[in-house]
Formats: structure tokens, sequence, C-alpha cells
């Protein structure tokens, strides 16, 4: 099993691919699994109704409830998802 080292968020992939985040909150340590959504490159790949201020942090990537994570939960530290043996 790979150990899990949390590290900045200022080093996570800003491709689209998943990642687990976390960030203190209230005292509370919150983990998500999240990834990273760049309007201007979605804009460039012909989606243009991206809006600007979809750039950012955001969970549950397959749902029709996609929560942007910037603000009160903007993620500070991050780790790859672990693999998924069969």
């Amino acid at each position: 099993m790979e150990e899990c080292l949390w590290r900045p968020i200022e080093t996570a992939p800003r491709d689209g691919v998943e990642i687990i985040v976390g960030c203190w909150q209230a005292g509370v340590w919150l983990v998500r699994s999240a990834w990273y959504r760049d309007a201007a490159k979605l804009r460039q790949n012909g989606n243009s109704d991206v809006p600007d201020e979809d750039t950012g942090w955001w969970s549950y990537r397959n749902s029709t409830t996609q929560e942007q994570l910037d603000g009160i939960y903007t993620p500070t530290h991050w780790v790859p998802l672990p693999a998924m043996d069969g």
C-alpha cells in the first residue's frame, strides 16, 4: 500500500485528473475527491458556454450535484487517488 503524504495544492495536477484534496475547516480535516476545471481550456476545446467563474476545484464529477470547492472548502493539500486493485 502506498503511503499517503499530503502535498501542497500548488503542486496538484490541473489537467482534469481526479485526485483527493483536503483542507482544515472549523477544526476538522475535510477530504474530497476533486479535479481542477479550467474554463479557458474548456472554451478552447469547443465548450463556449463555460464562464470564467467555473475555473477551480470541483467535487462530484459524474453527478448533477457537482460542487465547486473554492471559497469555504478551498483545498490546501492533495494526494493521488489510490490505485484500484481488482
